[in-house]
């Protein structure tokens, strides 16, 4: 995919259940093949510093930790992207999510990653997302919300939540095979600008215990 959209950003996510040991395959899989990547579920805290987790070629990560025990974002940024974190003041610690402002060729993007870890926690999830996207809209007409939201966009929250916003799912295919027999699609990349994505995809990388990576 990189190499036919050399001039085109690359954005990933995965559900890695503890980054640490699976660092070193993660970045030589993501080095000069992914410009964004959304790390869920990393499960760090504050005994792992950022320097650990450099990528030459990339800023600094991004980070939202909870605990080695469970929880945690990341996001890997290509250095030449014209991007930072908007921190948010009113999202509640137990709602894991990074907002982050990428300007590409002159458009303003608000880009969400988050992790919801309980699905009959929705409603209260997606309830703080939208106090924050609607502090935000004003500023943003471009949207892109990804990460693992435990909950599938046919269900009756997800489904508000994202007609409310005019979100289209672009990852069709189940990524999470938690029951083999029964795969979900609840890591999501959600955007009210379809058109400008194309070639969205999922890839087994082994590096999971039970999801695939969104592309």
């Amino acid at each position: 995919l990189k190499a036919k959209n050399k001039d085109r950003p690359i954005v990933a996510h995965l559900n890695i259940n503890f980054l640490d040991p699976k660092f070193e395959l993660i970045q030589d899989m993501i080095k000069d093949n992914v410009d964004i990547l959304l790390i869920s579920e990393t499960k760090l805290d504050d005994t792992f510093p950022s320097g650990k987790f450099f990528i030459e070629g990339y800023k600094e990560p991004i980070r939202l930790d909870r605990n080695k025990n469970g929880g945690g974002l990341l996001f890997f940024m290509r250095e030449d992207l014209d991007s930072k974190e908007i921190r948010s003041h009113k999202l509640p610690k137990k709602i894991e999510g990074i907002f982050i402002n990428l300007t590409i060729r002159n458009t303003k993007w608000l880009i969400f990653g988050g992790y919801n870890p309980d699905k009959k926690n929705i409603s209260n999830f997606l309830t703080h997302i939208s106090n924050e996207l609607d502090r935000f809209l004003p500023k943003y007409e471009n949207l892109l919300l990804l990460g693992d939201f435990n909950s599938e966009t046919t269900e009756n929250d997800m489904k508000t939540f994202c007609e409310t916003y005019h979100l289209t799912n672009l990852i069709t295919d189940p990524t999470c095979f938690k029951s083999v027999e029964n795969p979900s699609c609840i890591d999501v990349m959600l955007t009210n600008r379809s058109l400008s994505f194309e070639n969205s995809i999922t890839i087994e990388t082994g590096l999971s215990d039970c999801h695939k990576m969104t592309v």
